[in-house]
């Protein structure tokens, strides 16, 4: 191929950099109507959809209806980068061909609006074809910064529409690998805009409260832009830079004891569900009862709550003002669960742990007053209690009194406005059933299950990165086979971290 003249480089350039504006411009312009209500976005408001609408804004603009066969829309598209295999230029193509046998001559918007329904009822399969596809758009808005100049756009002109994309993007970010460069884009947008991450959860909670039709969405999002505030805090996930390889540092696994508050920076692989028990929370604001996290024994809740929650709860990630101030009591109910209760609670009001005792075996539906009153006397007016009750099914194996179990779950249901969260095991489920102040709560318990293949592989791979160890290619691929295996119900967070410690030896070597 013989060289092109400066000419013909600069002209290329152009068309580049034109490509780019029109394609930003068209983003811009959907992010308007959508945000004015008189485009389509909101209605596909799930993350998909938002994705597609996102993609076709850009697209439309450099490869209109009226192009010839894939070929030119190809061409088109080219303008951007080469496409690979033109998955993207085929879909466009096919959409444009479709129009025409109708009889459809379309305006702008109705061309948009078709490649985006097209390109969502595609980008929800899961083929081969699907994720070449999703290569290419991923490739387009990339190519022209369409994430950031749509982030940039709704946080100025479309607030409604701002949360939804936000939550678009912290969904298919933390799901999907090929997605996982948009998280970086959000992060740049946020540090260069008013807006945090806190704003975006405050609003999804007022969003999810006012449009109970799209309340699963709207908790979808709310769950992982909590994951991405968690990942983008310093000293999260995002924090990229190699460690120094240690000297003599502790070892990064706890073996088979549960972690503590302590071992939270080890403590890896049950993000989303930290980020689930947040979203929960968080959805109690408005004063509803307990939050009930079931899971078999050894699934470990124990843990969950107290190196992924209460470390979370203290950095703040909660959406409300000063909640990392906010006060928090762990206890577990023993045989004597009122006196534990009215001891850790009497400490922080400043009162009498006698005088509270009684309070609570002669009207427990009052503790509510008395939680308000501990927070209060340790916090800011808009200070709550939080109370994380570990171990719940110590209520039925080691109080015999049926008296006080009722007086406890009946304080613990009517503390509000503090927040409350209860562990219990699966097989003491039916006994909760049986304590009436509860039901309630029961129906929207959050159920922890076994973890996955790659929550497990975090759970070997990150404690050593964090440490500055490097564990061995092939090694945590062949423990989560071990842990595994056919026997996926008997996948135990402690036994991989054991499995981490012995593949470190603490076993690693020093990365470096």
């Amino acid at each position: 191929m013989p060289p092109a003249f400066e000419g013909d480089v600069d002209d290329q350039g152009e068309e580049v950099q034109e490509a780019g504006r029109k394609a930003r411009r068209g983003v811009r312009e959907w992010v308007r109507a959508a945000g004015q209500g008189t485009g389509r976005g909101l209605r596909k408001a799930t993350p998909y959809g938002m994705y597609a609408f996102l993609t076709a804004a850009a697209v439309a603009p450099i490869a209109g209806s009226a192009l010839g066969g894939a070929d030119a829309f190809g061409t088109a598209l080219d303008q951007l980068g080469g496409m690979g295999g033109n998955y993207l230029a085929n879909l466009l193509s096919e959409t444009a061909d479709r129009m025409r046998r109708q009889g459809v001559e379309p305006s702008d918007e109705q061309w948009r609006d078709a490649v985006a329904e097209e390109l969502l009822s595609r980008l929800e399969a899961s083929d081969d074809e699907t994720l070449h596809l999703r290569g290419e758009v991923g490739q387009v808005l990339r190519a022209v910064d369409g994430i950031s100049a749509a982030l940039t756009e709704s946080a100025t002109h479309a607030r409604d529409l701002h949360q939804q994309l936000v939550g678009a993007i912290a969904v298919l970010g933390n799901d999907f690998d090929e997605f996982r460069w948009m998280l970086t884009e959000l992060k740049q947008a946020l540090a260069e805009s008013t807006r945090t991450l806190g704003d975006v959860q405050r609003e999804l909670l007022l969003a999810r409260t006012e449009q109970r039709e799209q309340g699963d969405v709207t908790h979808r999002f709310l769950v992982a832009v909590t994951k991405v505030r968690q990942w983008l805090r310093p000293g999260g996930t995002d924090e990229r830079e190699k460690p120094e390889p240690p000297s003599d540092g502790p070892c990064p696994y706890p073996g088979l004891t549960s972690f503590q508050f302590g071992d939270a920076e080890w403590f890896h692989g049950r993000e989303n569900a930290v980020a689930e028990l947040l979203a929960r929370l968080a959805e109690r604001l408005d004063g509803s009862g307990p939050l009930v996290l079931v899971g078999a024994s050894g699934a470990g809740k124990s843990s969950l709550l107290r190196a992924g929650l209460l470390p979370a709860l203290a950095a703040g990630d909660l959406p409300a003002a000063d909640s990392a101030a906010w006060p928090r009591l762990l206890l577990t109910p023993g045989a004597n669960p009122l006196d534990e209760l009215a001891a850790r609670v009497a400490t922080l009001a400043g009162v009498s742990a006698v005088a509270v005792a009684r309070q609570l075996r002669e009207a427990p539906a009052g503790f509510g007053a008395l939680a308000r009153q501990a927070a209060l006397a340790s916090g800011t007016e808009s200070a709550r209690l939080v109370i994380v009750v570990d171990q719940f099914e110590e209520l039925f194996t080691q109080c015999a009194d049926a008296g006080e179990r009722l007086a406890f779950a009946t304080a613990l249901a009517h503390a509000g406005p503090a927040l409350v969260v209860l562990a219990v095991r699966a097989d003491f489920y039916e006994q909760c059933t049986r304590l009436e102040p509860l039901a309630p709560a029961l129906p929207d318990q959050f159920v922890l299950g076994p973890m996955t293949p790659a929550e497990l592989h975090r759970v070997v791979t990150e404690p050593a990165a964090k440490a500055g160890l490097a564990v061995e290619s092939g090694l945590a691929e062949r423990l989560v086979a071990d842990l595994g295996g056919a026997r996926r119900d008997r996948l135990r967070p402690r036994r991989a971290a054991a499995a981490g410690a012995r593949a470190t030896g603490h076993l690693a070597e020093p990365a470096g």
